[in-house]
């Protein structure tokens, strides 16, 4: 996730992104986001681009708690 140009996908238009929780943002099973995607998440809103998690994780509260 790192790789994807944020500036690029502003420019082509693109409004959000969808990412994964496990092995993407956090690791597997944890509750904290890594310092690394948080700034990139938080560099692609500045960039006007919505973020929706997506997780496949059984337990719902722990993708609640990484969500919030």
């Amino acid at each position: 996730v790192w790789e994807v140009d944020l500036e690029e996908l502003a420019a082509r238009g693109v409004r959000g992104v969808i990412l994964d929780l496990d092995n993407t943002i956090a690791y597997w099973n944890d509750r904290e986001v890594l310092p690394r995607a948080r700034e990139w998440i938080a560099r692609a809103r500045e960039r006007g681009l919505g973020v929706c998690l997506v997780s496949n994780a059984l337990r719902g509260s722990r993708v609640k708690a990484v969500a919030e």
